[in-house]
């Protein structure tokens, strides 16, 4: 046969293969955001926090662990 026959998707398929390409783009977009957040985002606000917050915590162990001493001393 030499006639080029037009073919076209039903309407329900069209909607769902373009559906289908939404999610996708929207799954690489979370993949994405998730990979950015575990892997620069939560590494830069655990050194922030260390820089910010930890002096503070090791100050604050240290005359924990002088009162142990003291305490121990006068017992």
């Amino acid at each position: 046969m030499t006639d080029t026959h037009n073919l076209s998707l039903h309407p329900e398929v069209a909607r769902l293969r373009d559906e289908n390409s939404l999610l996708r783009e929207e799954l690489v977009h979370l993949l994405t955001e998730s990979h950015d957040l575990v892997h620069t985002i939560k590494p830069n606000l655990l050194a922030l926090y260390q820089t910010k917050v930890g002096i503070w915590e090791l100050k604050q162990f240290r005359l924990e662990c002088q009162a142990h001493v003291s305490d121990a001393k006068l017992n």
